[in-house]
């Protein structure tokens, strides 16, 4: 069976707010991609005018964390 590489990702809406979550597990070749396991609180409430602009604001929301923190805890 071929390495699976993922990333999971839970958005949660809490009054006046949101909490983005997510953890990583997994190999891509050799390279280990698990680590990650944060979670985000105080987000801002997410768009949910569209699919998509609710997707790119919760994927930017982790490539902003991930850049701004990269080692994984």
């Amino acid at each position: 069976m071929a390495n699976q590489a993922k990333i999971t990702i839970r958005v949660t809406a809490a009054r006046g707010g949101s909490t983005v979550s997510f953890t990583t597990n997994g190999r891509y070749i050799s390279f280990t991609t698990a680590g990650y396991q944060r979670t985000m609180n105080g987000q801002p409430i997410q768009p949910t005018a569209t699919l998509e602009g609710f997707w790119l604001a919760v994927l930017n929301s982790v490539v902003a964390d991930i850049t701004a923190s990269p080692t994984p805890p």
